[in-house]
């Protein structure tokens, strides 16, 4: 059956293009040898070789024969699923990370403050680092007017505030004791001996404060020790 229709195919093509087709020209078939040149390998093959395809009721034979066009096909098959598989790491990519408008640096989402317009929450253009940088500097160069608008603030929500600053006392209760002690022991060298602590660096982990706190106590006990000695 199946060489009966080979053979069927082969003589629907003569006829077509004995009967004066287009495919003639196009195609390029040798009616003497019945074979066709193939564009990609450049051999002369048999017209069995090649695929056909109808196009407005006219049947043409692929410019590629059989194997070449098998060959090119599993080319770009592979080709595009390597790039759909890089499309879809860069979606998922995105919708875990951001990049930051000022250091720009792809960084995860967790890092970007959110900010509400209207009814919608979103993700602010700048990282956390980046916005925090920004806002001390502009407190240092606006301290008259951001101590304003905190006091205003404060005035206008006293609930609010009281209860920002419960929260803010149970998450760094730890380290507000220790700021408070230093505090202490930096009036109490003032006052007794005259002595002006200069703190070289602003401490903001809990272990550099422990450290702190506990060179100054050192300090003023050594102070103690040597005026009692003295007397």
């Amino acid at each position: 059956m199946l060489a009966r229709s080979a053979v069927n195919e082969v003589e629907l093509l003569d006829t077509q293009f004995e009967n004066g087709c287009e495919d003639l020209t196009k195609n390029k078939i040798d009616m003497q040898t019945k074979t066709k040149k193939c564009t990609f390998c450049k051999q002369e093959k048999i017209l069995e070789e090649f695929y056909r395809h109808e196009i407005r009721n006219k049947i043409y034979l692929q410019s590629r024969c059989k194997e070449c066009y098998k060959k090119t096909w599993n080319e770009y098959s592979n080709n595009k699923r390597k790039k759909l598989s890089l499309e879809k790491r860069q979606k998922k990519l995105l919708r875990t990370c951001k990049i930051c408008t000022c250091c720009k640096q792809q960084k995860l989402l967790n890092d970007f403050y959110e900010q509400k317009i209207g009814k919608k929450i979103y993700l602010k253009s700048e990282c956390k680092e980046c916005f925090t940088k920004r806002a001390e500097k502009f407190r240092k160069e606006h301290l008259e007017q951001y101590r304003e608008t905190k006091k205003r603030y404060v005035l206008k929500n006293p609930k609010r505030w009281k209860k920002y600053a419960k929260d803010y006392q149970k998450v760094n209760r730890q380290r507000m004791s220790k700021n408070v002690m230093i505090g202490y022991f930096k009036e109490k060298l003032k006052n007794e001996f005259n002595y002006i602590f200069v703190i070289p660096r602003r401490a903001r982990t809990l272990q550099e404060l422990v450290e702190l706190h506990e060179k100054i106590k050192s300090l003023y006990i050594n102070l103690k020790k040597k005026t009692k000695n003295a007397t």
